[in-house]
């Protein structure tokens, strides 16, 4: 199953709205291709963009520690 949560916060950073979905993940396609081919089969022979994990995990991590300004 997948599950996707999207937020749109205001001005004081509360959320403003929430949209989401689910939807079962079909064991076979029409096209041939997963839901998530690009993760598990990308299309290049490139590394995936590990390097970014532990700069991503800081920006989170700043953004929900910082209270907000209201």
């Amino acid at each position: 199953m997948a599950v996707v949560d999207i937020f749109r916060f205001d001005k004081h950073g509360q959320i403003a709205e929430h949209w989401d979905t689910v939807q079962d993940v079909p064991a076979t396609t029409v096209s041939g291709n997963d839901m998530f081919s690009t993760v598990s089969h990308p299309r290049t022979n490139q590394p995936g963009p590990c390097w970014k994990t532990a700069s991503s995990e800081r920006a989170a991590v700043g953004y929900f520690d910082t209270p907000c300004s209201r």
